[in-house]
């Protein structure tokens, strides 16, 4: 944001109020903290407002018309697209009816305001986006062309998610090598090692396939294996060093 005051000229300085703060951010001035915290939505008291020149807080209705500054500003910096990345939707249906509602139709106006170089990606439970479909047709309707449901992991997907996270986690790798030649349980492994393929089974089995249960149930795996001085995970390892999520 900072780099982006470069392309801040005179004229939209006064035009564009959100421009005013991105400047001080790049002087590195005293009032660099409470530009940023505007930037962040969070709520500055009027003296504070008026040292880095702007008249109001970023609110729920600001939020819309300063977004639209940004996209013009990264316009103007030579950036042609622009994603924005939106986790957990479905926590939008614990607010109450006016607030959700409200947000609804900011989002709607969101994607209405930017039909080009934009993405928004919404994450979403199958029920919660149910729950949305029932109460935000007009929002539904402009995201649910591109709806991907995400199947659950089995054996060979968990495998491909695990070997990637140990991949980059890999230390002396001949001296893995050589260890797990030694070893028949582990030897046709290397890629998911520590675990082996009945360990795949039972954390299938646990999580259910659920990506998230998965990666947590392996890394409760790996750190009791390793105060336990277990050479690798199998199926019945696993069980043993996870005795309380047993089902």
């Amino acid at each position: 944001m900072s780099k982006l005051s470069m392309f801040v000229d005179d004229q939209s300085h006064y035009r564009f109020e959100l421009y005013r703060p991105i400047r001080i951010i790049s002087q590195k001035s005293n009032e660099t903290l409470n530009a940023w915290r505007w930037l962040t939505g969070e709520r500055l008291e009027i003296e504070q407002r008026n040292r880095i020149g702007v008249g109001r807080n970023i609110d729920d209705a600001f939020a819309i018309q300063a977004f639209k500054q940004v996209m013009i500003l990264l316009k103007r910096a030579g950036y042609a697209f622009v994603a924005i990345c939106l986790d957990e939707l479905e926590t939008v249906n614990e607010l109450d009816i006016l607030r959700r509602q409200k947000l609804f139709n900011t989002f709607r106006h969101l994607l209405d305001d930017n039909p080009k170089n934009l993405s928004v990606i919404f994450a979403c439970t199958p029920a919660g986006w149910d729950e949305i479909l029932a109460n935000a047709y007009a929002l539904a309707r402009r995201i649910s062309r591109n709806v991907i449901y995400l199947d659950n992991l089995d054996e060979n997907r968990l495998a491909s998610v695990i070997s990637g996270y140990m991949q980059n986690c890999r230390t002396d790798i001949d001296a893995l090598k050589k260890h797990l030649n030694e070893a028949e349980e582990t030897k046709e492994c290397f890629s998911i090692y520590p675990f082996t393929r009945s360990a795949l089974t039972e954390i299938i089995r646990l999580s259910q396939g659920n990506i998230g249960e998965a990666m947590k149930y392996c890394n409760l795996a790996i750190d009791r294996a390793v105060a336990s001085d277990c050479k690798y995970v199998d199926g019945e390892a696993f069980n043993r060093l996870l005795p309380e999520f047993q089902r």
